[in-house]
C-alpha cells in the first residue's frame, strides 16, 4: 500500500493592515479594465452592425448599377441594327391592314353567305375559327349569314339507331325516320353547337331551320330520294329580323311541305339565301382544296358558262355536284361570285375575304 502524498500550502506572507490595503487596491486597479459593463459591448456590437449594413449597401447599389448599365449598353452597331429590325416589323402589319382596306369598303353593309360542313361543324379548332372570322366580319359592318350541314353527325346517328345510310347523286335518299333523324341533329345538336361557338368568340347568333318562320318553302325533289326537298322559295323576312336584333343567323337546312319535314342539301339551302339576300358573296367552306381538274389539280376560277358546261357533261361526281349545283344558282340569282374554299385551312374565311391569299374555286360573271 502507498504512502499517501503530501502536498504543501504555500506559505501566505503575512503584513500589516496598511500594507495588505494598498496591496488589495493596486490590484484590483490592475483588473478594473479587463471587466468592461453591457453597455458597452451591446455599443460596440451595434455601430460594428451598423457599418457593416451601410458597407453592405453600398455594394449593393454599385452591383445593381453595374447591372443595370450592362442591361441597357449597346454599341452604336447593336443600336442600329435594333432600329432597323424594328423599322422591318413594322411594315408588316400596315401591310396587312393595307390589303384589307378595299376589301372591307366593299363588303360593309352587304350580305355574305357562308356554308359550313359537318366535318368543319365537329372539328372544334376549325370551328372556333370560323367563329371568329364571322364575329370579326360582323364587327366591322359584313352582314355574314351562316348555313351549315351535318353529314358526319347524321351519319353517325343513323348507324346508332341501325339505320343503312343510301345516296344519289350526292344526295341522301330519306325516308320518314330518317328526316326525323335529319331534323334532330341539324337543328338540335349542329345548329347549337355553331350557335355556341359564335358566342364563345364574343359575338351573338341565333339558330333557325327553314320551317321557321316560313324561311324556305320546298317541295320533294323527286328520282327515287324520297323526302328530300328542292327549295321553291326564300323569305328573308326572320333572317333580316334576326340582323336587325344584332345576332347572326345560323340556317339548318330543313324544310317542309305540307306538314312534312323535308331533307334539303345544305348547299342548295345555301345557293337560294344567298341569291334572295342579293349577296356579294356565297363561300362554301367544304373539306377539299376546291373543284379538280381531270388531272387533279385546283380549278382557279371558272366563268358561269364554264361551269353549267361542266355540270352538264357530269364529270364532277359526289359531293361536288351539288356545291357547284348551288354555286351556279347563286350567281344566276345575283350574287357576284361564289367561292368552293378549303374549310380546313385556319381563318380560311378572313383570308378569302380579306385578303389577296384565298384559294379554292371562284365562279362568276364573266
Amino acid at each position: 500500500m502507498s504512502a499517501k502524498r503530501k502536498v504543501k500550502k504555500p506559505a501566505v506572507k503575512k503584513s500589516s493592515g496598511k500594507s495588505a490595503g494598498k496591496a488589495a487596491t493596486k490590484k484590483a486597479t490592475k483588473k478594473a479594465p479587463a471587466r468592461k459593463s453591457a453597455g458597452s459591448l451591446s455599443s460596440k456590437k451595434a455601430m460594428t452592425k451598423t457599418a457593416a449594413t451601410k458597407k453592405a449597401a453600398v455594394k449593393k447599389s454599385s452591383t445593381k448599377k453595374a447591372t443595370k448599365k450592362s442591361a441597357v449598353s449597346l454599341s452604336p452597331s447593336a443600336k442600329k441594327a435594333a432600329r432597323a429590325g424594328l423599322r422591318r416589323a413594322r411594315p408588316g402589319v400596315a401591310d396587312v391592314l393595307t390589303e384589307a382596306l378595299p376589301y372591307l369598303r366593299s363588303y360593309v353593309g352587304k350580305p355574305i353567305v357562308v356554308k359550313v360542313s359537318g366535318q368543319v361543324a365537329e372539328n372544334e379548332s376549325l370551328l372556333a375559327d370560323f367563329a371568329s372570322d364571322l364575329v370579326l366580319a360582323r364587327q366591322v359592318g359584313v352582314r355574314p349569314v351562316l348555313v351549315h350541314g351535318g353529314a358526319p353527325q347524321i351519319e353517325a346517328q343513323l348507324e346508332r339507331e341501325g339505320y343503312e345510310s343510301r345516296f344519289r347523286d350526292g344526295l341522301r335518299v330519306t325516308d320518314g325516320e330518317v328526316a326525323r333523324v335529319v331534323e334532330m341533329v341539324l337543328s338540335g345538336q349542329v345548329n347549337k353547337r355553331i350557335v355556341s361557338a359564335i358566342e364563345a368568340a364574343g359575338g351573338r347568333a341565333m339558330g333557325l331551320s327553314g320551317r321557321d318562320g316560313g324561311l324556305i318553302t320546298a317541295r320533294r325533289a323527286g328520282g327515287g330520294l324520297g323526302l328530300v326537298g328542292e327549295v321553291v322559295s326564300v323569305q328573308i323576312h326572320p333572317i333580316l329580323a334576326i340582323e336587325q336584333a344584332g345576332m347572326i343567323p345560323v340556317v339548318a337546312p330543313v324544310g317542309g311541305a305540307g306538314g312534312e319535314v323535308l331533307n334539303i342539301n345544305a348547299d342548295t339551302v345555301a345557293g337560294a339565301v344567298a341569291g334572295a339576300l342579293g349577296a356579294v358573296r356565297l363561300l362554301i367552306a367544304t373539306d377539299v382544296e376546291g373543284l379538280m381538274d381531270s388531272g387533279g389539280d385546283v380549278v382557279g376560277e371558272l366563268s358561269l358558262g364554264a361551269a353549267r358546261r361542266l355540270l352538264g357533261a357530269r364529270s364532277t361526281g359526289g359531293g361536288m355536284r351539288p356545291k357547284l349545283s348551288a354555286c351556279i344558282a347563286a350567281v344566276e340569282g345575283g350574287v357576284e361570285a361564289a367561292v368552293m374554299l378549303d374549310g380546313r385551312v385556319p381563318h380560311a374565311l378572313l383570308l378569302e375575304l380579306f385578303t389577296t391569299h384565298g384559294g379554292g374555286t371562284i365562279i362568276r360573271h364573266k
